[in-house]
């Protein structure tokens, strides 16, 4: 069995979400057991950060007053989420390399959704059962899922609230959704 590597992870980006959606009790369970997923249970990191994805997405539709399936792959998701969000600032509406440019960083972040949709469906430990005797991946690899999710929560939030504050909000931040 591998050495395991202790780590303090904080997911900062994460976080920061928190400070804007104070009362989403759902992203803090989130962020606290991926943070210490990373280390104690790797496996579990793999499911949380691609649920984590799927979480600000569905936020973020659901603030926008878009409708959206709850059987949506993560991919379509992401897409529809960065639909709804302005990308490109108002001070460079007009620049096409700035667009493409743009259109370019999302083609990598839709990689990336991918690439967690991957990880989680291999290394998960909730998704899909595995054979009882199938090696789990290491921290490393928990690590770097936990932290592209970090990244592309951050992302997502930063097109969020440049938006939101130049909208008006379908509700407040502090309000939780009706269902």
């Amino acid at each position: 069995m591998a050495e395991t590597v202790r780590t303090e992870f904080v997911m900062h980006g994460s976080r920061a979400v928190l400070t804007v959606f104070g009362s989403a009790v759902h992203i803090e369970h989130q962020v606290r057991t991926i943070e210490q997923a990373v280390s104690e249970t790797p496996a579990l990191a793999f499911d949380l950060a691609k649920a984590l994805v799927e979480t600000i997405c569905r936020t973020i539709l659901q603030d926008r007053g878009k409708i959206f399936d709850a059987a949506w792959e993560l991919n379509k998701l992401f897409n529809e989420t960065t639909q709804c969000l302005r990308l490109v600032p108002e001070s460079h509406s007009g620049d096409p390399e700035v667009r493409r440019s743009i259109l370019r960083t999302l083609a990598g972040l839709n990689s990336l959704v991918q690439g967690l949709c991957e990880l989680r469906n291999k290394g998960g430990i909730a998704s899909h059962g595995h054979d009882a005797f199938d090696l789990s991946m290491e921290p490393t690899q928990a690590l770097l899922a936990a932290r592209a999710a970090d990244a592309l929560v951050r992302a997502k939030l930063a097109e969020f609230q440049t938006d939101r504050a130049e909208e008006n909000s379908k509700r407040d931040a502090t309000t939780q959704p009706t269902r």
